[in-house]
């Protein structure tokens, strides 16, 4: 074969191997991107939706997915524990809703911790319409990064 047509091969070779190279690492870093959206930690309300009417005391119990919940005190990567602030101020929205910010423990009434590590807690609420805001926080109280968190809207009759 002449030296010419085999070094052009060769060149040829060299290109393809690169450009299939090049997508396969490209799919594999666009399918791991898409697994990262998928695992990122989840908190919802198994009990209530947005909407729902109920009588008090009020049954509020939680799923978690991405992160594990656990008894507060010592702290842990990807866990925590459940906390629900009742009708959350504008203030408190952004700052529970935020990575990196403590939240009180028993400070109010409004705060209910569930530091056992549980998943479902009583509360009695006055009749009328509550937003319920669940947040996992660290064994520190502080709120994890990503944040994880749900808001509902109930009506206590």
């Amino acid at each position: 074969m002449n030296r010419s047509i085999l070094r052009s091969t060769r060149r040829l070779l060299l290109v393809c191997t690169t450009l299939f190279a090049g997508f396969g690492l490209a799919a594999c870093a666009s399918s791991d991107d898409a697994g990262d959206a998928m695992d990122a930690p989840v908190v919802t309300f198994s009990n209530l939706a947005d909407g729902d009417s109920v009588a008090s005391p009020v049954n509020m119990c939680f799923e978690a997915s991405g992160v594990t919940i656990e008894a507060s005190g010592e702290i842990h990567e990807g866990s925590g524990h459940h906390h629900v602030i009742i009708d959350p101020t504008d203030d408190e929205l952004t700052m529970f809703t935020t990575a990196g910010n403590p939240i009180p423990k028993d400070v109010e009434p409004r705060y209910v911790h569930l530091g056992d590590g549980s998943g479902c807690k009583d509360v009695e609420l006055t009749p009328g319409e509550h937003t319920l805001l669940a947040v996992v926080a660290d064994g520190g109280h502080i709120t994890l990064d990503p944040p994880v968190h749900e808001e509902v809207t109930i009506t206590v009759e």
